[in-house]
């Protein structure tokens, strides 16, 4: 301090001189000073290559610009016109040897660091003074550190979902996965190669074709980062799905000008051992069943009773068929009765007279296609499709002499909601049928010209009408199969005459892994059967209206 209170140094700009005035004894040492200053001789700097291993080397040096505000140049602190000065650069390799390459870069920028990406070997090469490259050095040998992760690979076998359905799915989600990023980030910020290896996930699917030890079996290929993220994806659609046993009532009611045909529906409550409430619709206060007129169907579900009535002079209702049907959760499950018929599509006839005709199976019956869908809070969403064809007694002309017989067919397609164990009836598909009947004297009837005063014929027309009653019962675990399966064989033994009944359960019941012994008799209804419900019993599902087509 003692020395700064003698020196007074005062710039000339014009001469771009200084002036000092100082003691004799420190004048040598100030002027030692401002030579030094002002020498040209060029700053010692250093270019050293980092290969990357794990890092790549464009992100690399974006981190490294955004630590040290490196300018676009890569100067950390550009200096320009007069005070810049030259740099002098040397090459430190990795693995040093006698050889050594130095170069000096005059009228530069001062370059403290600088940052440049080799994208060909990802690898970085940073130059500048060796205090900073060091630094620069320590920081990519951190962030690079981390080492590369091996592969893991597995063999998964699944327990309930298709090999094909689970592989389609899982890549299908990675792949969008993947395209989404690069659209979002560039395919420029992906990443190195390393990097992008590492985002790659293989699921395969076994081919079961003679492999029937590996069927239904993936293979599995990621790096640990992503293969817990995708085993647990896979686990999740492996898990099992809860199904749904339809029972169907197929019925159809031939309508008349004399038929009372409806449904009604009766809320039963029981308040204590004496006394219960009843309610009923407008079609009249529901009774019980045995004190119905006619033919009554009971489907129940929960307190509610739900009855058909058909009523009709003849008291006449045919009940088509009454198919189960265990269906698994959001699959199509269908029923089909009835027959293939021939029809001839084409006839020919070759040169020699003889006729070769072409000829088609077309379905005739009753088919009914039913999707479910399992709701958490019990409701069964089902997708349902009925179609009834039958044959008519109209033919069209397919070629002289060759008739095609018309089919009838009614279609509907609806989709509803019921509880589970609950029931819903669809219903309004309706045909009309005209029918001559004659009725006449024997003989008399008979004779030309006059034997129509002796006989009368009568147009009928007949309409029916079909029905098709469903009750969705979830079986979500054994115990409920088990239950489906008891009632069931409960049902067979009301079917079963007393006489036979022993020696068919001594048949039947191991077929079922039942003991014939053990089963108790217990009586069933015959034309419908329900299965317990744990669903609340004060609510209940209707059926929305359904539009039917009829061709």
């Amino acid at each position: 301090s003692a020395m700064q209170e003698g020196i007074q140094i005062t710039p000339d700009s014009r001469t771009n001189s200084l002036v000092v005035s100082a003691t004799l004894d420190n004048m040598p040492l100030l002027e030692a000073l401002i030579r030094a200053l002002d020498s040209t001789s060029p700053r010692v700097a250093e270019i050293r290559v980092f290969p990357l291993t794990n890092g790549d080397a464009t992100r690399m040096a974006t981190v490294l610009m955004q630590l040290f505000r490196l300018q676009a140049s890569g100067g950390v602190a550009a200096a320009t016109g007069a005070n810049a000065k030259a740099v002098s650069y040397t090459l430190v390799t990795s693995q040093p040897s006698g050889d050594t390459a130095s170069a000096t870069v005059g009228n530069a920028e001062q370059a403290a660091l600088n940052v440049t990406v080799d994208t060909r070997t990802n690898s970085l090469l940073v130059g500048g003074t060796k205090q900073y490259v060091e630094l620069a050095s320590k920081i990519i040998t951190e962030l690079d550190a981390s080492p590369a992760q091996e592969r893991r690979s597995e063999v998964y076998r699944l327990r309930n979902a298709r090999a094909n359905d689970v592989q389609t799915a899982v890549s299908t989600f990675l792949n969008q996965e993947r395209q989404l990023l690069t659209s979002t980030l560039g395919a420029a910020n992906m990443g190195s190669a390393q990097r992008l290896l590492e985002q790659q996930v293989a699921v395969v699917a076994v081919p079961s074709e003679g492999q029937a030890a590996n069927a239904n079996t993936l293979l599995i290929s990621a790096s640990p980062r992503y293969f817990d993220i995708v085993a647990d994806m896979i686990k999740e659609l492996d898990q099992p799905q809860p199904q749904v046993l339809i029972q169907c009532l197929l019925a159809e009611v031939a309508l008349g000008d004399e038929l009372d045909f409806g449904m009604d529906a009766m809320y039963t409550k029981k308040v204590d051992d004496n006394n219960t409430i009843k309610t009923g619709t407008k079609f009249g206060v529901a009774t019980e069943v045995q004190n119905l007129n006619g033919f009554t169907f009971s489907l129940t579900g929960g307190d509610f009773t739900f009855f058909l009535r058909a009523l009709q002079h003849q008291r006449r209702l045919e009940v088509l068929d009454r198919p189960q049907i265990m269906a698994q959760d959001n699959q199509v499950a269908m029923i089909n009765i009835g027959q293939r018929v021939p029809f001839i599509v084409d006839t020919r006839t070759t040169d020699t007279g003889a006729t070769f005709s072409t000829v088609q199976y077309q379905p005739v019956g009753i088919q009914l296609n039913v999707t479910p869908r399992i709701n958490p809070d019990g409701l069964v969403k089902m997708d349902i499709s009925p179609t009834i064809s039958s044959l008519s007694k109209s033919t069209v002309d397919i070629s002289p002499g060759v008739k095609a017989t018309i089919i009838d067919e009614r279609t509907a397609k609806t989709t509803l909601t019921v509880q589970d164990g609950h029931t819903v009836v669809l219903g309004g598909l309706i045909t009309t049928q005209d029918e001559n009947i004659e009725s006449k004297v024997p003989v008399l009837g008979d004779i030309p010209l006059l034997g129509w005063l002796f006989k009368q014929t009568i147009k009928v027309k007949e309409r029916k009408e079909l029905l098709i009653i469903l009750t969705p019962h979830v079986m979500r675990n054994v115990k409920n199969n088990d239950d489906a399966t008891k009632i069931q064989i409960d049902r067979f033994n009301q079917l079963l005459k007393q006489d036979n009944k022993d020696e068919l359960r001594k048949q039947l019941f191991p077929m079922l892994g039942k003991d014939a012994t053990a089963m108790p008799e217990e009586s069933m209804p015959t034309d419908i059967t329900t299965l317990p419900t744990s669903m609340p019993a004060d609510t209940t599902q209707t059926s929305p209206a359904t539009d039917a087509i009829k061709e």
